[in-house]
């Protein structure tokens, strides 16, 4: 029975930055301004009963070196392909299987929203 899992969600974010030139993952307001598409990610950790509790989640974006998750955080659609994510509780288990966002296939392998 799995009791340790990480969930993700993503919310659509607008940027300005008058510095970047057109590309497809900008969109353009009414006053001609680009602002580029983000995302604030929030990732939420849950051992259930009779669990040790969570006691790190962790993250990468793009195959990069594992970042302790504490806060919210924000990527960009134009850069960012796959987002890998998974807890560990205090009794020193390893979430499994190992979540992934893949925005290349536009799918999850295991928990989160999009």
């Amino acid at each position: 029975m799995k009791s340790l899992s990480t969930t993700l969600s993503c919310i659509r974010a607008l940027h300005h930055n008058p510095k970047y030139h057109f590309d497809p993952i900008y969109e353009t307001s009414s006053s001609g301004k680009r602002y580029i598409k983000g995302y604030t990610t929030t990732l939420r950790a849950t051992d259930n009963v009779p669990g040790s509790g969570v006691k790190t989640t962790q993250y990468r974006i793009n195959g990069s070196t594992w970042i302790t998750y504490t806060t919210p955080f924000t990527f960009y659609a134009g850069v960012t392909h796959i987002v890998e994510y998974f807890s560990t509780d205090n009794a020193g288990n390893i979430e499994n299987p190992m979540n992934v966002m893949d925005f290349d296939k536009g799918k999850f392998t295991g928990a989160g929203k999009f």
